[in-house]
């Protein structure tokens, strides 16, 4: 995970100094800078590795944008739901949800529930997981939810998004699980 500065600090601690001692390449080839560092208030010394263009952004203070992630646990739950799942601070950007449910989750065509992650201001829906026939989530594995939509994605600062649970026939239990979020700042 790349070491975030931001106003002089790496979360929280005051840098006394950064010194850039090398580019190497790594993962393909890209470029990264190696730099050390030591922190004023309590010690704090090591190596980084940072993403040029990040640092650059940083740099030039801009924000600073990598995926960021969000876990919410659920219990298990019949019926129909709507809950919040996530709050922007800053302007954000949903660009991805998943699912880990703890039992499998198998489709039907006559009884399904379809999952919703919805921007709450505009009512606009960001990605779907509906449970039909053929769409199933195994227990314990990471399934994605589908492409998400990108205008309805971006969240402004103070708004929500929220988690929406409906059923079709006589619907579905969703079993205990998570919901994960990727989110950028934009």
């Amino acid at each position: 995970m790349p070491i975030t500065w931001i106003n002089g600090e790496l979360n929280g601690v005051n840098i006394e100094w950064l010194h850039i001692e090398e580019i190497c390449e790594v993962n393909d080839d890209k470029e990264l800078l190696h730099v050390t560092v030591s922190g004023i208030t309590d010690g704090l010394n090591g190596n980084g590795y940072f993403d040029v263009f990040q640092l650059l952004k940083n740099l030039t203070n801009e924000k600073i944008t990598g995926s960021e992630k969000v876990f919410l646990l659920l219990n298990q739950t019949s019926g129909e739901f709507t809950k919040a799942v996530f709050g922007a601070i800053e302007d954000a950007q949903i660009v991805a949800a998943h699912i880990v449910p703890v039992s499998t989750i198998t489709g039907d065509d006559t009884n399904y529930m379809k999952l919703r992650i919805v921007n709450a201001d505009t009512g606009l829906d960001i990605c779907t997981k509906t449970f039909v026939t053929g769409i199933d989530a195994n227990s314990q594995e990471v399934t994605a939810f589908g492409p998400t939509d990108d205008t309805a994605g971006e969240i402004e600062a103070g708004k929500g998004v929220i988690l929406i649970k409906d059923d079709y026939g006589g619907g579905m239990t969703l079993p205990q699980c998570a919901i994960i979020l990727e989110w950028d700042l934009r």
